[in-house]
């Protein structure tokens, strides 16, 4: 016999990982003396499928796992029994049975989910649409690695989100002069263009723009050395 249980996850259990919580159910099931089926074999363990993992931090009012029975139970008798062993953050929602045929695992059934995201002080920061922005890009860089995607479509996808984050700090500016690229990347022509086409702004490349950094360090220490030696410190 098959049944399906859904339960909601909230409060403080929300920082319970995934694995935490497959054990943590595990108790249950012995506490509430459900009549769960075990594997056979040496080392017997619960039969138990729990849908797509929850992330931490996250709360849900809709989480799902499968198992397996040794004999009927009502449904509103194994969730009393199971919410009475429950601790404060966690409660069975429903204990439906399933068919035997039924092929659907806990893992398979979950198609799509809606998620509501708060801001934890109750207000959004200002920039929350650039944090987004930042957020999705960086997340299809991670997209296209585990896709096995070639390495230049990954390198196409870095290029591209280094461009958003740096026309979001141009944007801030009210200064419009000429642009000048200076860093790693100031010497690519490729994300010269790819910056334009983010800004609608002609900007420049040169040579040695991937050095002005250090340059730069290295002016302010020669100042820094002369300052001391006119003032004798040095």
């Amino acid at each position: 016999m098959k049944v399906r249980i859904k339960f909601r996850k909230n409060g403080v259990m929300k920082f319970i990982g995934h694995l935490d919580v497959m054990r943590y159910f595990q108790k249950v099931m012995r506490r509430a003396d459900i009549p769960i089926a075990f594997t056979g074999g040496f080392s017997p363990h619960m039969i138990m499928s729990f849908a797509n993992p929850l992330g931490v931090g996250l709360t849900s009012d809709g989480e799902y796992f499968d198992i397996e029975l040794t004999e009927p139970i009502s449904s509103a008798e194994a969730i009393r029994r199971m919410n009475a062993t429950m601790v404060e953050g966690m409660e069975v929602v429903s204990f439906v049975e399933i068919p035997d045929e039924k092929k659907s695992t806990g893992m398979a059934i979950v198609e799509a989910a809606d998620y509501l995201s708060k801001p934890i002080k109750g207000v959004l920061p200002d920039n929350w649409e650039e944090m987004l922005d930042n957020f999705f890009a960086e997340s299809e860089i991670i997209n296209y690695i585990g896709e096995g995607q070639p390495r230049e479509n990954i390198a196409a996808g870095v290029i591209d989100s280094v461009a958003v984050k740096v026309a979001q700090l141009y944007n801030r500016k009210t200064s419009r002069k000429k642009i000048i690229l200076t860093g790693g990347l100031s010497h690519s022509a490729h994300f010269a263009r790819t910056l334009e086409a983010k800004i609608g702004k002609p900007v420049g490349t040169m040579q040695l723009g991937r050095f002005a950094g250090a340059l730069g360090a290295a002016l302010l220490a020669e100042e820094k050395v002369v300052a001391e030696v006119g003032r004798g410190e040095a």
